[in-house]
């Protein structure tokens, strides 16, 4: 597969450098040691050093978990690939842990306006109650839970 660096000559628009340097792919590119401005550079590692890729975006994520000592299990079906295959991690965990404490977490909206508002040390409690309640019902490791 052929990698072009060359970007549409009629962009309808550009971001400034410094606007451009606050990306979070720019962030992660500085963090990999990449030039931020060579995304194809970027893109390529990724194809090229898939582990080594997804390493750094584990760490750049700053993921709560244990990585485990697979970064990549191959398989000649993509779809049977597997990224981090002993990984344990809690999403929820994950999405809750940089929400600022005491701040709009979850705003629902209905047609008429504004409905509820959770905070997030409020959703950060209803998540460890509902965790609770789980457990107490028996539901463990490798069980799955449904929501409709």
């Amino acid at each position: 597969m052929a990698v072009t660096a060359t970007p549409p000559s009629d962009a309808l628009w550009r971001p400034t450098t410094d606007r451009a340097l606050g990306t979070n792919i720019a962030r992660f590119a500085r963090h990999a040691r990449f030039d931020p401005f060579d995304y194809a550079a970027l893109h390529r590692w990724s194809i090229v050093e898939p582990s080594e890729f997804w390493t750094a975006i584990w760490e750049q994520c700053d993921i709560v978990g244990t990585r485990g000592d697979t970064v990549l299990q191959r398989d000649a079906d993509l779809a049977a690939c597997r990224f981090f295959p002993q990984a344990r991690l809690n999403v929820a965990e994950n999405l809750m842990a940089r929400l600022p404490s005491m701040q709009p977490a979850v705003v629902a909206y209905t047609e008429e306006g504004r409905h509820r508002s959770l905070s997030s040390d409020e959703l950060r409690s209803d998540v460890a109650a509902f965790s609770q309640a789980l457990r107490q019902s028996g539901v463990g490791v490798g069980d799955r839970v449904g929501v409709l």
